[in-house]
């Protein structure tokens, strides 16, 4: 039987581990994203947004409600299984692989902080908030939610036993969702570690 020379393949698997090391899958609202798509370049951007729901400010009465951190934790272990899977193929030197495994991770991650927005985060809208919310869009009428919510309201909803958050729910109104922008700007990115 003839004898194979094994190959020699350390440099690749060196390479590989390097690459994967050096790089990080970031989930939020890039520049390329950020942008507002109304119209015009209005007062703040998506990430500004963002960041204001998800921390809130006293000062303009905006509660937090947080989606960015809740959302990638609640697949964090998850991730940490697909990042290990990275690591395995970087070692055995399919850094393609591996770089496909953290585009997953990325893309799980975004995935999971979109369906967090959509997940009616507390606390509800005050009925001043969704009769805004037209105007904010730009559109002369309000949806059909938004008159529904206001309407038993104005019946008198609360004084019946609803809460507000149980209005809002039977409106089908989502606390972070108006004109789908800031969800929509929720993606991912895959970049070369600053140092």
């Amino acid at each position: 039987m003839p004898f194979k020379m094994p190959v020699d393949r350390l440099d690749d698997v060196l390479k590989s581990i390097a690459d994967l090391v050096n790089e990080e899958v970031l989930v939020g609202i890039p520049a390329s994203t950020a942008e507002r798509k109304d119209g015009e370049a209005g007062p703040i951007n998506n990430a500004e947004i963002g960041y204001v729901q998800e921390n809130g400010s006293a000062a303009n009465n905006v509660p937090a409600r947080p989606f960015l951190v809740p959302g990638v934790k609640g697949v964090q272990d998850r991730s940490a299984k697909e990042l290990g899977d990275a690591a395995g193929l970087a070692l055995d030197g399919k850094r393609s692989l591996a770089i496909q495994k953290m585009d997953r991770v990325g893309m799980l991650a975004a995935s999971a902080v979109k369906a967090k927005i959509g997940s009616n985060i507390p606390p509800p809208l005050k009925p001043g908030t969704i009769r805004e919310r037209a105007r904010q869009r730009g559109t002369a009428t309000r949806r059909k939610g938004e008159q529904a919510y206001l309407d038993m309201v104005d019946a008198g909803a609360q004084a019946a036993g609803m809460s507000l958050a149980e209005i809002q729910s039977a409106a089908g109104i989502v606390p972070l969702i108006n004109t789908g922008q800031l969800r929509n700007a929720i993606t991912f990115v895959r970049r070369k570690k600053k140092r």
